[in-house]
């Protein structure tokens, strides 16, 4: 994310930089919230009863592992 474009004597819009710089952010905060979520949420369901942890064959869905 440069002021330069691609030649030496362009600009890069500001409407251009605006969207890289919101697109990086909001990448970066669903980054964080996806790995927030799977950090609380894993441990918790891997501890679950066998049948919520992983569906059994007789219940006609597919192992997982």
């Amino acid at each position: 994310m440069s002021g330069t474009g691609l030649f030496y004597h362009e600009r890069v819009p500001v409407d251009v930089l605006v969207a890289q710089v919101v697109g990086i952010t909001t990448s970066a905060f669903l980054n964080g919230a996806t790995g927030a979520v799977s950090f609380m949420f894993v441990p918790s369901i891997l501890e679950a009863p066998a049948p919520l942890a992983r569906p059994s064959v007789e219940e006609g869905l597919l192992y997982w592992f």
